[in-house]
């Protein structure tokens, strides 16, 4: 893909979720000036070929032209075997330049990352592009629910979270308010989403921008760098805030959400977004986090339940369920 030679493979991490194998490769020969020594290798096989790796490859293809300044790692070469069903992206190595956010993050990190959020969400509202089929393939990963789909996408996300939450209760022993809240969330949730869809103001979204490992910033805290890009979606912009935020604790939580939502739609209009109320981007803000339980659901993790279930409260979200 490079036309060099690899001298040493050493692997680093394997996520069954997002890609069969992650490596970091060590290149030697005669290196043109410039050239990395080391660069990561994502591999995607048959089971997330589809629904990974050709949607990352789109992004750095097609999707990033839009965001020419978005700050991600490089694509340094390709190979895509529709046969197969294999693909695999060479990316640059972010090495020791840029290391994982610690949490919990310092507040300049959040702004920062909210405006470069803001920026990428302003170049793709309403775009008509997001209106093709490709947008309206429904997703089969655990961040599948955020997915704008029409309804009967939204229809075929509701019945595998049924099958989720199922799952999850014969798994867990749920207080009863935590019970109501779940039975609540599958009876009211597919309705209140296909409304809100219906309604408009959708965007690109990056739809798995976590803290735990997706947002990189350089030893300096001045550049930021943004990885993993295989979930990519149609969605509610301030999904991606709230699942930037959720793992960064705070005992000022609500005022430092609130503040860094303000933020974020100030820099939407800015940014020349029209029609969007900040109401409105709260209330996105809030129905994405109750869409983030069936996240948790369908990890048959109990502390993100527990966690995301917290802050549902704290922000009253249920509400939104009762309209």
């Amino acid at each position: 893909m490079l036309g060099l030679v690899i001298r040493q493979v050493g692997e680093v991490q394997t996520l069954t979720g997002h890609a069969d194998l992650i490596a970091r490769l060590f290149l030697e020969g005669d290196l043109p000036g410039g050239a990395p020594e080391t660069l990561i290798a994502k591999v995607y096989g048959p089971e997330w070929y589809a629904s990974g790796g050709l949607l990352e490859l789109q992004f750095y293809q097609d999707f990033l032209r839009r965001t020419p300044a978005l700050p991600v790692p490089q694509l340094l070469g390709f190979e895509n075997d529709l046969a197969a069903r294999r693909c695999t992206l060479l990316l640059e190595d972010l090495g020791a330049a840029y290391q994982p956010v610690a949490l919990p993050p310092p507040p300049a990190l959040l702004e920062h990352l909210t405006r470069v959020l803001a920026a990428f969400h302003a170049a793709w509202w309403n775009a008509p592009e997001l209106e093709s089929l490709g947008f309206r393939q429904p997703d089969t990963g655990v961040t599948r629910m955020p997915q704008a789909l029409d309804p009967a996408g939204l229809a075929a996300h509701a019945q595998a979270a049924r099958q989720a939450a199922a799952s999850f209760l014969d798994n867990h022993e749920l207080s009863a308010g935590e019970r109501a809240l779940l039975e609540r969330l599958m009876d009211r949730w597919p309705g209140v989403f296909q409304q809100r869809v219906e309604g408009g103001h959708l965007t690109l979204i990056h739809g798995d921008l976590h803290l735990l490992g997706n947002v990189f910033q350089s030893a300096d805290a001045l550049e930021l760098r943004l990885i993993d890009w295989a979930q990519i979606k149609r969605g509610l912009g301030p999904h991606d805030l709230m699942y930037m935020l959720i793992s960064a604790d705070a005992p000022d939580r609500l005022e430092r959400d609130t503040a860094l939502i303000q933020r974020y739609h100030a820099s939407l209009v800015s940014a020349g977004v029209v029609g969007y109320a900040l109401e409105q981007c709260l209330d996105d803000y809030r129905l994405s986090l109750l869409t983030n339980l069936f996240q948790s659901i369908f990890q048959d993790s109990l502390k993100w339940f527990r966690k995301t279930a917290a802050l549902v409260e704290l922000w009253r979200c249920a509400e939104l369920l009762t309209e």
